[in-house]
């Protein structure tokens, strides 16, 4: 993966600007299908990993604290 492919996704996270039009159209909504696109999927692949590690994270605090 090159660096400017990468810099793309990851500034894909943040979403795409909205529109005039988007932004008047309050019943939009955005579903993450990790099989229409690389970028969805790595977009996927990264809110997994974080979702992972959040989890471990929480138990590895309540370990400690029992």
């Amino acid at each position: 993966m090159c660096e400017a492919h990468f810099a793309h996704c990851v500034l894909g996270l943040l979403g795409p600007r909205p529109s005039e039009s988007a932004v008047s159209d309050t019943r939009t909504t955005i579903v993450l299908n990790p099989l229409r696109s690389e970028d969805e999927a790595f977009r996927f692949l990264l809110y997994t990993f974080v979702a992972i590690a959040v989890i471990v994270g929480l138990v590895f605090a309540l370990r400690a604290l029992i």
